[in-house]
């Protein structure tokens, strides 16, 4: 087994399980991605060692996975060819970020996973405009990132998520990085993420979920007779 670090809990065949941060089922079970997949396109962005997207091919998907690499953590380097390997896994790696694919005319998915990128970039409302632009009209993005609260980590997931969606819609930039990493910028409260994706052109923006410090929130590409509502 490498040494790099390990972002994503996974069941290696003869290796046991990795120690991640995050257990990849539990993420897609917040942001609500189905249980099948069967023909989808799917773009994993930011997908790291390939917990969510090996998962997503197991429901069906053809999977896309991409990652810029440029945090500090592992030096940039990751997993996922490793993963791939090991579980025998057909999911296709990039390294670069959804705005490659745009630019290089990359044709649209069904659905983007979008978990845990959002703090990594600089341009909040390019993203989310972008990511519109990689999904057919009806795709669906499915967005968990660190969010604004006052409240300790631990008693986030018992507050009804109705109370969330009354937060002043704010956002605050964390010059100093999170947990030292210098490639983290921005945290939006909960009404300013789900504002922040209807701006970019999404509708029916919805928060499934939040736990400890982290908000999940689904959302349909709009079509041209569709607009934006909030939920």
């Amino acid at each position: 087994m490498p040494s790099v670090e390990w972002r994503h809990d996974i069941d290696l065949p003869g290796e046991g399980r990795t120690v991640g941060f995050y257990d990849p089922a539990l993420d897609l079970d917040r942001t609500q991605v189905p249980a099948s997949l069967a023909g989808e396109r799917l773009l994993d962005v930011g997908c790291s060692d390939g917990g969510h997207s090996f998962l997503c091919e197991e429901r069906g998907a053809s999977v896309l996975g991409i990652d810029d690499q440029s945090s500090p953590r592992n030096e940039g380097r990751n997993n996922f060819e490793y993963t791939k390997e090991r579980i025998g896994a057909s999911a296709e790696y990039r390294q670069g970020r959804a705005a490659d694919l745009l630019a290089a005319g990359e044709p649209p998915f069904d659905r983007i996973l979008h978990l845990n990128v959002l703090y990594h970039v600089e341009d909040l409302l390019g993203e989310a405009r972008t990511l519109h632009s990689l999904l057919k009209p009806g795709g669906v993005l499915h967005l968990k990132t660190k969010f604004l609260t006052d409240l300790p980590s631990r008693a986030t997931s018992r507050v009804p998520l109705a109370a969330w969606l009354k937060q002043r819609p704010r956002i605050e930039f964390v010059e100093s990085g999170i947990a030292g990493d210098l490639t983290c910028y921005f945290v939006p409260s909960a009404t300013a993420l789900i504002a922040l994706l209807r701006r970019g052109g999404f509708a029916d923006v919805t928060l499934t979920a939040v736990h400890d410090d982290r908000a999940y929130v689904k959302a349909t590409a709009a079509t041209a007779d569709h607009t934006g509502s909030m939920s």
